[in-house]
């Protein structure tokens, strides 16, 4: 995040705070210990999210804290891991995120666990970016069942559902034919329009 955007959504003070506690955080601080520091209030979730994504992630110390944030419906903890995913190319963490999303899925359409909302479109927007998942056809299930929105739940509380439509249609794990076949399983689904509009552009293109 550039400082300029950051003043924008926390403002000169906020920035300040940030720029500070920045300064105090060792500059090549492992992902292990950014995010030890995390759980134990010593760094904040904005100097988190700053660092994150440059940090050096071994494959299967995050497999393991996926396992243990999934297993333990720890949407908070499974949120900040989520920065990590995009540096590490490893399939086994696509099928960890597989199972998170349609757990996560499953507790926002559950009462009273309002906790969850928000976690199905990150870990849409963290399997987008992973190159091993768009490479991954097992992924695309996952991606297919949090598309069957219900009706009588509002799309707008838990989940932007183009993503997920998105990430089916850019998949280089299956040929364009096979993609449009899964995307037309879903045209009578609540969300048929974004649908119909991810098939239009597949059907554009020269690729196979």
């Amino acid at each position: 995040m550039s400082s300029d955007h950051a003043t924008s959504i926390y403002g000169v003070e906020g920035q300040k705070e940030l720029d500070d506690e920045l300064t105090r955080i060792n500059p090549s601080i492992s992902a292990e210990e950014l995010f030890a520091g995390f759980c134990s209030n010593r760094v904040s979730a904005r100097a988190f999210g700053e660092l994150a994504g440059s940090r050096l992630v071994d494959a299967h110390w995050l497999k393991g804290e996926l396992s243990a944030a999934v297993d333990g419906r720890d949407w908070c903890s499974l949120s900040m891991l989520l920065s990590f995913v995009p540096n590490v190319d490893d399939p086994d963490i696509d099928l960890i995120l597989g199972k998170a999303l349609r757990l996560s899925f499953d507790q926002v359409l559950t009462a009273n666990h309002q906790s969850a909302w928000g976690t199905p479109e990150m870990i849409v927007d963290a399997l987008s970016k992973a190159d091993s998942a768009k490479n991954n056809p097992r992924v695309v299930p996952d991606l297919v069942y949090v598309c069957k929105l219900p009706p009588d739940v509002p799309q707008e509380w838990y989940l932007d559902y183009r993503k997920a439509i998105d990430a089916i249609r850019r998949t280089t794990a299956m040929p364009k034919a096979a993609r449009i076949e899964v995307l037309r399983t879903l045209l009578d689904c609540e969300v048929d329009y974004y649908v119909q509009e991810a098939i239009d552009l597949l059907l554009k293109e020269s690729t196979p």
